[in-house]
This record gives C-alpha cells, sequence and structure tokens, in this order.
C-alpha cells in the first residue's frame, strides 16, 4: 500500500457517515488505531494505514461495500476541508479546478505536489486526469475522490457536464452504484482514473461560497501547505 496523509477532517467526516448508518464508534477507532482526540483539529494528518483500516472497518461495520462512493456522493468536500470550501469560493468550474489541483494534497498529501490532476485533451475529448500512482492499492480512494469531484460540483452545474466516467480497477460487485450516483457511464479496468467533461463545464460558474472569503481561505490554504511540505 502506497504510503500518504489524509486529513483528519475527512477522516472524521467518514468515522461520522459510518456512525450515522450502524457502524460503532469505539469499534471503528479501536480498529483503525485512532482516538477521537486525533480527529478533533480537521488540519492535522493521519497516516495512510490508519485511513485504510477506518474505511474498511466502516465498510465491514454497516454491511456496506460501497460506503466510500456513497459517502463522497452525499456529503460535500466543503464540510470536511478548506480545500472544498475554496472551489465554492471559485469564480469558476476551471478556477474551482485550479484549487484542487493546488491545494489537493491537504485533503490526501501522496507526495506529487501538484502534479496529481491534470486537465487534457486526448482523442477529442477533454479530460480531469487523475495520476496517483497505484491506484488500484485502494481503490475506494478513487471512489471518493471522483465523488466529491461530480457530486460537488452540482450545486454549480448540470449534471449533464460529466460525459463518462474510466477508473483502472476492476468492477466491485455494487458497480451499477457508479453509475447511478456518479450518473453518467462507467468504464472498469481502463487504463487511467479519468473523468471525460463537457468543456463548457470550465466555464460555468461557481461562487457558492462570497467571494470575499476567497482570499481568507487561500491565506489558510496556503499556510497548511507550507507545514505540509
Amino acid at each position: 500500500m502506497p504510503e500518504f496523509t489524509v486529513a483528519a477532517g475527512v477522516a472524521r467526516g467518514l468515522l461520522d457517515y459510518a456512525v450515522g448508518r450502524g457502524a460503532n464508534e469505539e469499534t471503528l477507532l479501536n480498529r483503525s488505531s485512532l482516538t477521537r482526540c486525533e480527529l478533533e483539529n480537521p488540519d492535522a494528518r493521519i497516516g495512510s494505514d490508519n485511513y485504510v483500516r477506518l474505511t474498511r472497518a466502516a465498510q465491514e461495520l454497516t454491511g456496506d461495500p460501497a460506503l466510500a462512493l456513497r459517502w463522497a456522493a452525499e456529503v460535500k468536500l466543503a464540510r470536511l476541508s478548506v480545500v472544498g470550501l475554496l472551489g465554492e469560493a471559485s469564480e469558476t468550474m476551471l478556477e474551482s479546478f485550479r484549487q484542487v489541483k493546488r491545494y489537493g494534497r491537504l485533503v490526501t498529501d501522496i507526495g506529487m505536489g501538484d502534479g496529481r490532476f491534470e486537465i487534457e485533451m486526448v482523442d477529442g475529448g477533454l479530460w480531469s486526469v487523475d495520476r496517483r500512482p497505484n491506484p488500484n492499492a485502494f481503490p475506494e480512494l478513487t471512489e471518493t475522490t471522483f465523488g466529491f469531484m461530480i457530486c460537488g460540483s452540482r450545486v454549480a452545474a448540470p449534471s449533464t457536464w460529466l460525459r463518462e466516467a474510466q477508473v483502472t480497477h476492476p468492477a466491485p460487485r455494487y458497480a451499477v452504484e457508479y453509475e447511478r450516483l456518479w450518473g453518467a457511464p462507467v468504464t472498469f479496468g481502463a487504463r487511467w482514473n479519468a473523468l471525460r467533461i463537457d468543456p463548457s463545464f470550465l466555464t460555468t460558474p461557481v461562487n457558492v461560497q462570497p467571494r470575499f472569503v476567497f482570499s481568507v481561505l487561500s491565506r489558510h490554504a496556503d499556510s497548511l501547505l507550507k507545514a505540509l511540505q
């Protein structure tokens, strides 16, 4: 399993979601070797081993193998991280994407700097690409990354912006849930993790959060990024 760190606020969000669906909080914390205190500061970091164990324990204790996929579709990233708030305070979807590219490691840091996410034109299609290495070691991270991107954007953009999704991991037994939650065809076992988007999506206005908070959020995110580096 590749090493990475996750914001404590994200892990707490997953914990609370699982508890709300019947999982025992104490058991989840024990199984993931975490304490509630470690999750109180949303900007603190937890290790990959802890987060993977938390995810797998949440799936088992709720009896829902699609829990991570469902969580990211139902809970906005803005509730969990400053990165989500920055996206909602952006003027357009393109600017929102740029915030994810610059600050995305504040959510999950895999040691790639700002080189993880790209927008590329390939074979006449416009694609948002996640270049995370070894993605099949923990496909739930692909589920949540794309889930936050796709479902979080619906506060400002029509769902038709997503033309298709491609993921590198094999189809799980709950594969039908991908298309239901993401609202587009999904190809499993693909060569990359990427979303094909309507070009007009990038110019769609956002401004869900008041624009004046953008600079405040940016300063806070920059200080967190500096500390992380």
